[in-house]
This record gives structure tokens, C-alpha cells and sequence, in this order.
């Protein structure tokens, strides 16, 4: 009898793990597409993650319309807040008229 060669074991292996890795792509890319859970045609996309505690945070949501949400999210509960305009999302031009607490605190020592 002849021995087994270890690039025919090795081979043996792989190819099969292979197409199982190909199988669950498949099936995890026809399942997005069925239950439209993420990418481009997404009715709902989460544009930031502000955490404000423990296990609470507000998230802004997008609209495959445009319109933008707060939503507060607890470990129990989830809020609608406020719908944003566009003067809430558009950046502000100059950074300085923000003051982070850090420095409020050290220029209330001086």
C-alpha cells in the first residue's frame, strides 16, 4: 500500500474547508440581499455613536430619504429624541468656539 503524500492529506483538508467558506458567502450575500440588512439600498444607516454612559448612547439615524433622527438607546429602551435639521448637522467653520470641560475647569483655577 502507498502511503498518503502530506500535500494529498494537506489538500484534502482545504479544498473542502474551502468550499464551505464559499457556501456560507453565498448564503450570508443572498441574505442580506433578501432581508435588506445592510449596504447601498439600506432603508436606515447609523451615522454617529455618542456614548453618554455606561450601557446608554444617542445615535443618529439616516433615512433613505435624508431625514436624520436621535434616538436614544438604554439597555432596555430605545427613545426617538429629536429630528435634526440641517443647521444641527452642518460642521462648524471654526473649532476654537468649542471649549472642551477640561479647559473650562483650568481657566475657572486661574
Amino acid at each position: 500500500m502507498a502511503t498518503p503524500s502530506f500535500v494529498g492529506e494537506l489538500l484534502a483538508i482545504l479544498v473542502p474547508l474551502g468550499l464551505i467558506i464559499i457556501a456560507l458567502l453565498v448564503v450570508l450575500k443572498l441574505a442580506r440581499r433578501r432581508f435588506r440588512l445592510t449596504g447601498d439600498g439600506a432603508v436606515l444607516s447609523v451615522l454617529q455613536i455618542l456614548p453618554v454612559g455606561p450601557r446608554e448612547r444617542v445615535v443618529l439615524v439616516q433615512t433613505r430619504g435624508g431625514r436624520v433622527f436621535s434616538i436614544g438607546v438604554g439597555a432596555q429602551t430605545v427613545t426617538y429624541i429629536t429630528e435634526m435639521t440641517p443647521e444641527d448637522l452642518a460642521q462648524r467653520a471654526d473649532d476654537e468656539t468649542v471649549t472642551p470641560v477640561d479647559d473650562i475647569h483650568t481657566s475657572k483655577r486661574r
